[in-house]
């Protein structure tokens, strides 16, 4: 919870996103850099993160066409994120943006876009969310690190709205019962199952 909201709670009415507030990325460092230069890249409709609006692919002469994803405040807010697709696909793993695995919204903050955490342990013996565990990407969890290429990549995130809709009937999430934290996770398994369940839905309309 932030100070201001403490003493001030108008101050989150009047502005939901807070600049120096403790809810930045594990990251904390790029995404200083990253407020540091929002204007000028804003300006030059560059990528956030790796600063071009024409990346070159590593190992391959196909540029980035341009395609770039925004968080639901651009435009109404000084430090909202504007991000390549080619950066979003090199952090599939890190989780240091805030992305949706289900409908690839992006987030600025946890103040843009409510996302849930996804966790290799159940709620009955969990280890608290990334922050409280004291890691800087989900790397450091030897489920998302055993990660295969040629397998499609594990959700590091999902926003309450998609999780809500694949599961209606019961909520998997929990919070966080670290001490002051309670942010909301969800076993990775549980994640991954609902997204193989939806893919096959599509998969069966289309074919139909």
């Amino acid at each position: 919870v932030c100070v201001l909201d403490v003493f001030f709670p108008e101050s989150r009415i009047i502005h939901a996103h807070t600049p120096d507030s403790l809810k930045m990325p594990p990251h904390e460092d790029v995404e200083r850099k990253r407020r540091e230069r929002v204007t000028l890249l804003n300006d030059t409709h560059a990528c956030h993160i790796c600063h071009s609006s024409c990346r070159r692919r590593t190992g391959n002469a196909a540029m980035n066409d341009g395609k770039m994803r925004t968080c639901p405040c651009f435009g109404n807010w000084k430090y909202a994120l504007r991000v390549c697709e080619h950066c979003i696909a090199d952090d599939e793993l890190t989780g240091r943006i805030r992305q949706c695995g289900f409908c690839g919204t992006v987030a600025c903050d946890e103040d843009c876009v409510e996302m849930v955490e996804c966790t290799d342990l159940e709620d009955w013996n969990q280890a608290g969310c990334l922050e409280c565990r004291s890691m800087e990407s989900f790397r450091e969890m030897d489920l998302f690190r055993s990660f295969a290429p040629s397998v499609e990549s594990k959700c590091t995130r999902v926003c309450v709205e998609c999780l809500e809709s694949v599961t209606p009937w019961k909520d998997f999430s929990f919070k966080c019962r670290r001490f002051h934290c309670h942010r909301r996770i969800v076993p990775s398994d549980i994640v991954e199952m609902k997204k193989t369940e939806k893919i096959n839905v599509i998969a069966l309309g289309c074919t139909s």
